[in-house]
This record gives structure tokens, sequence and C-alpha cells, in this order.
């Protein structure tokens, strides 16, 4: 049967086969629809097959050429493999009373921003190669082109728009080399923007994933031993698999830490368009699989969910789980610094009316349901980067900041602006910050969504803080008073006796009394990266006839540090909810036979929008982090895990079924339902 699937989806049964269990081998799973039914069934199967046979003996080789370096195993098309473990796993499951084993599955889906991938490239006056392009990672394209192109990089500026969306997907070259080499081979301006067919076919996914956890508990719900087994594609290129897969390690087991786990998951070379970063850097499948999972276990024990999570999860002043290297040997100690995941779980509990609506019984045609689920997000035990900040005074008191955060949108710049209006004393509209250009932007290392918070925040606010304390210095000059007896607010300084300077005035005295400029640099490095936590409720309606769910509340509570501004943070959170509703409900990309991609329009490919939302409740919890620029963490991606898990628990709740792929389309509720029905 195998050998009529495309190549792509004759990989590696056999991986598969030796590690999971026979469920996983080709037994049925919970819903499996009859023999014999066509479309969406089909197309289901063949995507399994695609995830799951990677590494046949007679699979041909994708990347037999010699140059090709680093990969893991090329004659088995295995691209990375990571692994990690701590205590003695097999001994933790034989002591368990009780031991669960699960399969879960993710499929392939496209971050789809509004804004598809559009580049501008041509020579300056200056014969410098200028590439206008909507990415997140203007200086990894300006580096990455020089080497290609071979040019100085002084030669490649790269101007970034705002962009207008990008979720990860624009976080590497897809079109700046080809806009950039006609350009040279033409000397005349390129243009080349993708159409939405386009971005379906040849820009890069999240490919499907196949999570196998395993976990060993006490009576008493103690996890004693955890097991996490991850499989997936990285299509026909290696770019961001390694570092999602790295990454994955921290976010998902660590939310439970036992005194045995163990994290494997390998990245397979297939035939399909290269797979690559997506919002909560590949997070999903691990975060689906893993709070479904727990429910489950609380099932078999006949515990609350809620009381089963509170028993196992991590706390402030814990050990992480997973370490890192000191680089001598050793590990260094890493702990939670704050956690308001205690908070957010009651409120959400709270507003869900989980202890009323839990479990209710239902014969009619609808069927309703609540689910829970928790979340984390950041690693502390990873590299966090670096950035840098340049601050100078003008003339008329307002500030011209120059920094890195080429990631961030325009709700990300204005709190970047608050911080630094917060640090210099002034009024955010003195605030001008410049993100668009290389040849004025500092390098950030580490360009994402969270750097524009921690990494470039830190280093605006360490660049604000000196400039502050040379503004002081001049207007102690002008006030005959030591700086430090002096007050800043709404730019103006004042001294104790009343008398006052404003930052137009001081700006003015240094240059053309003092001839000096008030102007810094700054550099900063994370010591860790802040672990960002929070709690989603969900009520469903499911159609028993058709099979359709419909989300009727959605509520997140998140522990967001120091709150700088509530109505950008909320905002953010409801961003995450609707993008977690479509990978929920309604997201995947689908391939025929021969791999030829059938989604290829927005029609097909249904992303939320505001007609598709249900009544959302957010409540941002206050902590503080030391790590995070005044106390705040970065609240936009911990809720995008955990909706997904929320929903299929409340499915489950409301039918008495588990399903375990997503989307959760009537299809395949419909194909459950009769499942369920026939036995």
């Amino acid at each position: 049967a195998s050998r009529s699937l495309p190549v792509h989806a004759r990989r590696a049964r056999a991986c598969v086969d030796r590690r999971l269990p026979r469920r996983a081998r080709g037994a049925p799973d919970e819903g499996a629809p009859p023999r014999g039914e066509g479309g969406r069934r089909d197309a289901d199967r063949r995507a399994a097959a695609r995830a799951s046979q990677a590494r046949e003996a007679n699979a041909p080789c994708l990347h037999p050429e010699t140059e090709s370096l680093h990969i893991f195993d090329a004659a088995r098309n295995i691209a990375a493999r990571v692994r990690a473990e701590i205590g003695d796993v097999e001994r933790g499951f034989a002591e368990a009373d009780l031991v669960v084993e699960d399969e879960y599955v993710v499929p392939t889906t496209q971050p789809v921003p509004l804004e598809k991938h559009t580049v501008v490239t041509y020579f300056d006056e200056d014969d410098h190669l200028v590439v206008r392009t909507s990415t997140q990672a203007p200086h990894h394209v300006r580096r990455t082109l020089a080497r290609l192109l071979g040019l100085p990089i002084r030669r490649v500026r790269v101007i970034k728009p705002d962009v207008g969306g990008g979720f990860g997907v624009k976080q590497e070259i897809v079109l700046e080399d080809l806009c950039a080499l006609l350009t040279i081979a033409t000397k005349r301006p390129v243009m080349l923007a993708y159409s939405r067919a386009e971005e379906f076919s040849s820009s890069r996914l999240r490919h499907q994933h196949i999570v196998r956890l395993k976990t060993g508990v006490q009576r008493d719900g103690t996890i004693v031993a955890n097991q996490m087994v991850f499989l997936t594609s990285t299509g026909a290129h290696a770019t961001h698999p390694l570092a999602v897969q790295n990454g994955a390690i921290a976010e998902t087991l660590a939310l439970y830490p036992c005194p045995n786990a163990r994290y494997i998951a390998e990245v397979m070379y297939t035939n399909l368009p290269p797979a690559g970063a997506y919002r909560g850097y590949g997070a999903l499948a691990e975060w689906f699989a893993l709070e479904a999972h727990m429910d489950e276990i609380a099932k078999r024990l006949h515990i609350d969910a809620l009381a089963f999570r509170r028993r196992n999860w991590l706390k402030a002043g814990d050990d992480y789980l997973w370490q890192k290297s000191t680089g001598k040997g050793k590990d260094t100690s890493l702990q939670i610094t704050s956690c308001g995941l205690s908070d957010c779980l009651r409120i959400v509990e709270e507003k869900i009316s989980w202890h009323t609506k839990r479990g209710r019984v239902g014969n009619g045609r609808n069927r309703y349901g609540v689910g829970i689920a928790l979340s984390l997000h950041g690693n502390p035990a990873t590299a966090t980067g670096a950035s840098g900040a340049m601050i100078k005074l003008n003339e008329d008191g307002s500030f011209d900041i120059f920094m890195g955060a080429s990631a961030g949108s325009s709700e990300a710049h204005t709190l970047l602006a608050q911080i630094a209006a917060e640090a210099l004393g002034v009024l955010i509209e003195c605030i001008i910050l410049h993100t668009s250009q290389t040849d004025t932007m500092p390098t950030d290392i580490g360009e994402n969504a969270t750097a524009a918070l921690y990494l470039s925040g830190g280093a605006v606010k360490r660049a604000a803080e000196q400039v502050r304390r040379q503004v002081l210095a001049v207007a102690g000059r002008m006030l005959n008073v030591l700086p430090q007896a002096l007050k800043v607010s709404n730019g103006i300084i004042t001294s104790p006796g009343g008398h006052s300077v404003t930052m137009e005035q001081v700006a003015q005295h240094s240059l053309y009394v003092e001839s000096r400029h008030i102007m810094t640099t700054a550099s900063w490095k994370m010591p860790y990266m802040p672990t960002t936590f929070a709690a989603q409720g969900v009520e469903v309606e499911v159609d028993t006839e058709t099979g359709c769910v419909r989300v009727l509340k959605a509520i997140v509570a998140v522990d967001a540090g120091r709150v700088l501004n509530p109505a950008i943070e909320e905002g953010q959170v409801q961003g995450s909810i609707a993008q977690a509703l479509g990978n929920s409900l309604s997201e995947e990309v689908i391939y025929d036979q021969n791999g030829q991609v059938l989604t290829t329009n927005l029609a097909d490919y249904h992303i939320f929008s505001a007609t598709d939302m249900p009544e959302m409740q957010v409540y941002l919890v206050e902590t503080s982090e030391p790590a995070g620029p005044f106390g705040a963490k970065a609240v936009a991606e911990a809720p995008l895990q955990g909706i997904t898990p929320a929903v299929a628990n409340a499915v489950t709740d409301a039918l008495g079924i588990r399903l375990r792929q997503i989307p959760l389309t009537p299809e395949r509720v419909l194909r459950a339902i009769h499942a369920q029905s026939a036995k």
C-alpha cells in the first residue's frame, strides 16, 4: 500500500515502527473513518504517511551532494536530531502506578500574513545594492546576500518598511537573493512579489508534526516520568527546524517538571517546500499534545484536570527542568524568578464556570463543553542574543533613537517608545524611533518578535538611562545644583528650590554654550529569557449532525509581568486567540497524490476573521520579572499555544470523544461521532 504513495510519503515507517507502539503503526486511531471513504480521509491518510515515512531503506537520498554539511544522517534523510534526558526514565516508568501513552498529529500550515513577500532591489547613487523587503530580519538578509553575491557587507543596504505581518515566515531569505542577482546582472531595478498561491507553494510552511507522549504517574497524581518523541519534516531544505526543536524542549515538558524526563526529536528531509519559523517557534504541536495528554491522564486517575495540573506544575523558585551548560562541564542552576500561573488559572476557572459546566451530559443535537489548558513561553536555558541602541538629544528637546527592533510591529514600537520615555522622563511624543535601515540600525542577534521587547527594550532602557545622566549633569550646571538632587517629569528638570529648565533648554545650552552633544550608545545582552505563563479556557458548541464546532467563549489570563500598555497587550493576546482558533478548527494545507498543493487561496485555507470570533475576555496578571524592562514580559506568544488544546479538551468534554488530530474540521468530528456510535 505504501508503494502507491508519492515519494515524500514513503520515508520512515520503519523509524516510527521501531519507536512507537502498535496504534501508531497502523492500528486505527479513535475517530478513524470507515474504510473506503474518500476525499478528506484520503488527504488525512496521505498527510500522516508523509510525516512518518521519512527514512525507509529504499527511499531516495535527497542530499547526496558532498558539499552539504552538518546533516545528521544524509543517507536516511535525517536533517537533525535532538535528544535531552534527565534521571532514569525507564526506571521511572517501571515504578509508576499508571503509564499513559498517546499520539497527536498537527498538520501542515502556513502563517498567511496578509502582506505577501515583496522585494525591490536597485543600485543607489553610491553604487550600493539597496534591498527594500518585507522582512523581519534585515541584518540576516544583508549579511547573507553579501556572502552569496560576493559583495562587502558595507555595499548592501536593506530597507525594512513596517512589516504587515510576518509571524516568522519573513525571518529568512525567500525572494531577496533572486531580485539582487537580477539587479546585478541587468543593472536595473527589479521587483518581485508573490501571489497568494505562490505563498502556499513556494514560501515557508510549518510542516506536519507527530508527537508521541508517554507519562508515568503515581495514584495520587504525581508525575514521576515523562517522555516526548517528536517527528517532523523540514521539506527539501533545512532552515529553522533544528532551532525550532531545541526551543520546544523547554516549552513543553518544563511546565511539569519531574525527576525523569526524556525528549527526542527527529527532523526529516522530504520533497516538500521548506519548513520555516512560525509564531511561537514550533511549540503549537507540543502544547496541543501535552495539554490534551494531561486531561487524558487526569481522566484515567479520576482526578479533576485542574487539580492534577496544580499538583505538578512549575512554580516561582523552582529549578528549570532543562539546564544550560556553563562551558566548564557543569550546569548552571536556573530558577523561575516570577510566575503568575496560579492567579491565571484561578481567573479562567472562575470565568469559564469550570465546576458547573464541566462534564455536563447532553443528548440533544447540540452538545456543549468547556476546556482549559496551560502554556508557557520563554526558555531561560537558551541563548538570549544581544541588541543595541543609539540615542541623541535634538535641539527641540526630542530624542532620536536608533535601535535594532527589526521584527517589532507598530505596537511593539509603541512599547519601546514608552520604555524610552519613562527612562528619560519625557512625553512619548518626544521619542522618534528609527528601525527601518541597516545603515542606521544596530544589529540584533536574535531577530524575532520577543526580542523586540526584551533585547531592544533592554538596550533602549540602558541607553536612555545614560542619556538621562548626561542631561542631569548639564542641567545641574545650569541650575547650580548637584545632578542627583534634580527631578525629571514630562521633559522638565526641577531643582529642590523650585527652579527648572526644559529639555530644549538643556539641549541648546549643551550645544551652543558647552559645545558638546548629548548622545550615547548601549549594548544589551539579557542574562536569561523570562518565562511567560498563561491559562486558556474555552466553551464550545458541537453540532452532532454536521460535526461543526463553534467556540462560544474564549478566556485568557496571561502572566504579563508589569503591564506597560494594557490596550496594546490585550490586543496582542486577542490576535493570538484569533490565530490559534484558525489552527484549531480550519487551517490546513492539503496536497494531492502527486505532492501538488491543493490549498492555493484564502477561500480554501480559512483563517479566522472578525465575524468568526467568539466572545473574548483577556486578563493581564501582574508580576515582576527582574530580567524584563521595568519588570515587563512579552505576552503575545503564550496564548497562541494554549488555545488549541483548550478547544480540543472542550470538544472532548462535549462529546466524550478524544480527537488527536487538528484542525477539528466538521469531517473529522463527524467521523469520530459515527465511529463512537458504531461501537
